[in-house]
C-alpha cells in the first residue's frame, strides 16, 4: 500500500487517499452528489475516483472492468490510468443491470492526450498532480 505521505501533495489537498486493488496501486476519493428539493434530501449516492500511475500494462484496463462490480449507494466508479508511455485514450465503460446498479469507466491515458468525454477533471488532476514542476505538481510518481 502506498503511505498518505508518498502521495503527491496536490492529491491529498484534494481528498484521495492511498489505494490497492487489481494487482496494483494508487489512489482514490469519493464524492458524494446530493438531490435536493423543496421537502428535504431526494437522494444520495457516490463516485469513486481511482488515478493509477506508473509502468502498466494496457490490457490493466480490460482486467479492471471485467473485475469490477456493483457497490451500494455508488453510481460511477472511474479508473485513470495514467502512463507516461501513453494509451489508447479510450473510455470503456460498463454498465451494472443496465445502469440501474452503476457504472464503471476506465481510461488509459499520458501527458498531452486530449481526454475523452466524462475524464476531463481526472486528467487534468493527474497532469497537474503527476507530472512534476512543468505541470506544477510534486513530480513524486
Amino acid at each position: 500500500m502506498i503511505s498518505v505521505d508518498a502521495l503527491p501533495s496536490r492529491l491529498r489537498e484534494l481528498g484521495f487517499e492511498p489505494w490497492e486493488g487489481f494487482g496494483v496501486r494508487g489512489a482514490f476519493r469519493q464524492v458524494t452528489f446530493v438531490k435536493d428539493a423543496l421537502l428535504g434530501e431526494v437522494c444520495r449516492y457516490h463516485a469513486l475516483d481511482h488515478l493509477i500511475w506508473g509502468t502498466v500494462d494496457v490490457s490493466l484496463a480490460d482486467r479492471i472492468l471485467a473485475g469490477s462490480s456493483p457497490l451500494e449507494d455508488v453510481m460511477t466508479q472511474r479508473f485513470l490510468i495514467w502512463t507516461r508511455s501513453g494509451g489508447d485514450g479510450r473510455r470503456r465503460v460498463r454498465s451494472f443491470l443496465f445502469g440501474f446498479r452503476g457504472f464503471a469507466e476506465v481510461c488509459v491515458m499520458g501527458p498531452g492526450m486530449r481526454p475523452p468525454r466524462g475524464f476531463e477533471d481526472l486528467v487534468v488532476l493527474a497532469e497537474a498532480s503527476l507530472e512534476g514542476p512543468k505541470g506544477g505538481g510534486d513530480g513524486r510518481v
